[in-house]
């Protein structure tokens, strides 16, 4: 099996790792990057719709594929987890899995082999093609130099999900997880639709994590600063709209996917505990229990907007603007010491 742990970001999925780790039956990495390949942009998901659902007259085939590649030489570059973990073995691998779908390959070009080169890239191309029509036109003969890409076609490939399969159990085993155990990955499955990513893996399992959105608020605008960007905090509203339209996911009920917030595991340790393992089919976690995380520690990383007065007007819109997110914290008597600086 594979568990899954997703999150919308700086949600609360590390603090679920933490707590899975805590079975020996889980096979867990903390060396590993976010397992993100098959929804990353020109990822797994992005070749699936070009080869197997859409195709166009500019061989969408073509631009996917080479885009997928472009995208495993940016995770493979030298100073990545990647290669220190598996050396050339990616790289390789991944290329083999391009190399098992392509129907037809030839050397040519295709028109969107000209897109994306800025405004002098284009003007210099406009200019190349007049010089080979007039060259052309002239000699009677075709330009000589016009094959000079690969082009790459793959239609409906029958393999696709069997390949990829393939694929990422050899990258799983090639970055130290023991297949035979339940592997437990940081996202690897898209947390706005994760049935998506769900196909690519064996038996998986898909665990989403939210958190308070005053918590996360003040946690990248006071604490994470650049690391945090991706999220909006100039501006309350704009944070707002942000929240609402990354969680605007209605998704049905799905059996191997399970919802949960991240202070659950901290002010209803024991009821969450049993949710998960019920869900997960996880057996009894043994003398392992609070050894990576303890509630009574990740505490102090809730209700951190209680901080920042300097902020009360900020938290006081969120609440206004977002009701059905916000935590019961009122429920419970646990209180956060705030004793040390989030982690």
């Amino acid at each position: 099996m594979v568990i899954g742990v997703c999150g919308y970001g700086y949600s609360g999925s590390g603090a679920l790792l933490d707590y899975l780790r805590q079975w020996d039956e889980c096979s867990c990495s903390l060396t590993v990057p976010e397992f993100d390949i098959s929804y990353v942009p020109h990822g797994l998901q992005d070749l699936e719709y070009q080869l197997m659902e859409r195709r166009t007259r500019y061989i969408s085939s073509h631009g996917a594929i080479r885009d997928f590649k472009k995208m495993i030489c940016g995770m493979d570059t030298p100073r990545c987890r990647f290669r220190k973990l598996t050396g050339n073995g990616f790289w390789a691998r991944s290329f083999r899995f391009i190399d098992e779908l392509v129907q037809v390959s030839w050397r040519g070009n295709t028109p969107i082999d000209r897109y994306g080169k800025g405004f002098t890239g284009s003007i210099m191309a406009g200019r190349k093609r007049h010089l080979i029509s007039i060259y052309e036109r002239v000699s009677g003969r075709k330009w000589p130099y016009s094959k000079r890409d690969t082009m790459y076609l793959s239609v409906m490939p029958e393999n696709f999900y069997d390949s990829a399969r393939s694929y990422l159990r050899d990258v799983m085993e090639m970055l130290g997880y023991d297949l035979g155990r339940t592997v437990l990955l940081n996202q690897p499955f898209d947390v706005y639709d994760p049935r998506r990513s769900m196909k690519f893996f064996d038996d998986p399992k898909a665990v989403l994590v939210d958190r308070d959105p005053r918590d996360i608020y003040v946690l990248a605008k006071c604490y994470l600063r650049s690391n945090g960007a991706f999220i909006p905090t100039d501006d309350v509203e704009d944070y707002i709209r942000y929240h609402r339209l990354v969680r605007n996911d209605a998704l049905p009920s799905d059996p191997d996917i399970m919802r949960m917030r991240y202070e659950d595991l901290i002010y209803d340790y024991e009821r969450t505990g049993k949710r998960l393992t019920d869900f997960l089919g996880l057996g009894d976690i043994g003398s392992g229990e609070k050894k990576y995380f303890d509630p009574a520690v990740s505490i102090d990383n809730t209700q951190l907007f209680l901080k920042h007065p300097e902020l009360a007007g900020d938290i006081r819109r969120i609440e206004e603007a977002l009701p059905e997110y916000l935590y019961p914290f009122e429920k419970f008597s646990l209180r956060p010491r705030h004793s040390q600086e989030p982690f």
